[in-house]
Formats: C-alpha cells, sequence, structure tokens
C-alpha cells in the first residue's frame, strides 16, 4: 500500500471511529440516560482487564498485531477479525459429527440389556449439548458485536496511547531472554523477535504477547483517567 492510499485509508479509518463515537453518545444520551465516554471510563478498567485475560487464554490472539496499531482502518480490521472469527469456531463445533461414545466392555448378556438404553440417552445428551452450545455461540456473538460497536472506537483512542510500548518493542525486533542456571544465578540476553527462545530459557519480556501487555496499561490507564475524570 503506497503513502497515498495508507494516509487515505487512515483518514477513512478515523471518520468511521468518530462516527461510532458520535452514535454510541447519541444512543446513551437518548436512550440510556447516560453520559457514553464517562460510561466507558467507569467501565474500561474491568473491560480491558477482562479482555487481557481472554488474550491469555486465547493465545493466538496476540498474534493480531493490528489490535494494538495506530493505523485506525487495520484497527477495525483486526477488531472485525474478533467478531468473524469466534462464530467460525462456533460454527465448526456444531457441525462436527460426534463420535459415539462406547460402553465400558461387559458381558454380552448385560451390554445387550442396557445398549439401547445408553444410545437413547447418548442422543438426548447431544441434541442438549448442541442447543446449549448454540446458545453460547449466540450470547458470545452478541457480545463480540457489542463490544466492536461501543467498546472498541473509544479503545482505539486509549490504545493509541497505551500500545506505544507494544508498537515501540515490535519495531525493534528485539526480546529479552533469561535462565537460571544450576548455581541459581540469574542470567539474561537478547535474540530476534522472530526467533525461537533457546532451551532452558524463557521469554522475559512481553514480545510476544503484545496485546496482552496493552490491554493491562490500558486498565490501569483508563482507572487513572476515570479518577481524574468524574
Amino acid at each position: 500500500m503506497n503513502t497515498k492510499r495508507l494516509f487515505l485509508s487512515a483518514i477513512v479509518g478515523l471518520l468511521i471511529i468518530a462516527a461510532l463515537i458520535a452514535a454510541n453518545d447519541y444512543v446513551f444520551r437518548t436512550w440510556l440516560n447516560a453520559d457514553y465516554v464517562r460510561w466507558y471510563l467507569r467501565n474500561g478498567s474491568l473491560i480491558n482487564l477482562g479482555f487481557a485475560f481472554v488474550s491469555l487464554a486465547w493465545g493466538d490472539l496476540n498474534r493480531v498485531k493490528d489490535l494494538v496499531g495506530a493505523h485506525p482502518i487495520r484497527f477495525l480490521s483486526a477488531s472485525l477479525f474478533l467478531v468473524a472469527l469466534p462464530t467460525q469456531i462456533f460454527g465448526t463445533i456444531l457441525r462436527r459429527p460426534g463420535e459415539p461414545v462406547q460402553p465400558r466392555a461387559e458381558p454380552r448378556s448385560s451390554l445387550s440389556q442396557w445398549s439401547a438404553l445408553w444410545r437413547a440417552a447418548q442422543a438426548i445428551m447431544d441434541t442438549l449439548d448442541g442447543m446449549l452450545t448454540a446458545m453460547f455461540a449466540l450470547i458470545f456473538t452478541l457480545a463480540a458485536l457489542l463490544w466492536l460497536l461501543v467498546i472498541a472506537p473509544l479503545q482505539y483512542l486509549v490504545y493509541l496511547v497505551c500500545a506505544a510500548p507494544a508498537r515501540l518493542m515490535r519495531r525493534g525486533q528485539r526480546k529479552l531472554i533469561a535462565n537460571f542456571d544450576e548455581s541459581g544465578y540469574f542470567h539474561v540476553g537478547e535474540v530476534g523477535g522472530e526467533k525461537p527462545v533457546p532451551a532452558g530459557w524463557f521469554e522475559a519480556g512481553f514480545y510476544s504477547k503484545p496485546v496482552s501487555l496493552t490491554a493491562t496499561f490500558a486498565a490501569v490507564f483508563v482507572w487513572l483517567l476515570g479518577q481524574i475524570i468524574r
């Protein structure tokens, strides 16, 4: 993407984010009788802590580097990815054919006596599991969509500040590693950002967790803002 297209796409992304913020502010004031920005400041710390937990539990989320990027259209694209991918995941779960659970080995007379009851119970559990999974998929999809429309616009502005260490760290292409030797001495070193950590060492920094790092900083940053702006 050349410089002109990059600049124009950034302008478009900023306009989309500004429009979402304005729409959310109108909805909050008109329907909820609340201030959108102040609502985010009151709840943003908990929201970002939850997001940090999700990014750690869902390890590959830290690979979506545009979630902490400064380019607005790329941030929005990464946010759309967070909405679209879980729906595909749940769809795969619901479409996957279940493998019948085999009853434990028993004498032939006992097995023939209980096999029909076992299959009926298994069919009921499969149906119940499918219904519950569909319910969770709907709830998760709605929550992700609300996050995209309500949380992500202001989160972009917060991450412009709080993701600065993560962006600088990624540009540096270096990560800190450490280990303890057999005598208990602590050693540190550096390797290239994309190189594997040597055996016996561990990553001591946050190069591989830019989203988690940023969400943690954002939780503290939003809490401090909330104390200042009341």
